[in-house]
């Protein structure tokens, strides 16, 4: 949906720069370094740069706070004792150009498969820490 949790205004903190930030709160059920430290690449994130940018070019917030400065990703951790964790995220210009390049491609490459009736399996997935996909049986063959 890329709706944004929170838009906020960062003040303060020397480590980042100042200004307007989007605010996302996830979850996870462990804190590991994939889990901590890999949002500078996720699609997700660079898609709400890129949405935010072409929605609000002119909006007053941006003429009274200056640009967007990245997005604050809160994490609470789902383990026994619950754990809390902030990673701020900077996409580049570079980040949300290629991006935006990007997205017609894998349009395209779905329009194909509708127009073809054929969708490609993506197996990298059929077996994750979360288990078996709901198509493993499918894929596998055991389904026509």
């Amino acid at each position: 949906s890329c709706r944004n949790d929170l838009i906020a205004l960062v003040e303060g903190d020397p480590a980042h720069p100042p200004g307007l930030y989007i605010v996302d709160h996830k979850t996870a059920s462990r804190f590991d370094e994939l889990t901590l430290t890999c949002w500078e690449n996720e699609g997700g994130i660079i898609q709400q740069v890129d949405v935010f940018e072409a929605a609000l070019p002119d909006h007053p917030a941006l003429q009274s706070y200056g640009p967007l400065q990245g997005v604050i990703v809160n994490l609470i951790g789902k383990q026994k004792s619950p754990a809390l964790y902030r990673a701020y995220v900077h996409p580049t210009a570079f980040q949300v150009d290629q991006h935006r390049r990007d997205l017609p491609v894998w349009r395209a490459q779905r329009d194909l498969a509708v127009a073809l009736g054929v969708f490609p399996r993506a197996r990298a997935g059929c077996a994750t820490r979360f288990g078996k996909c709901d198509h493993w049986d499918h894929c596998r063959g055991d389904e026509a």
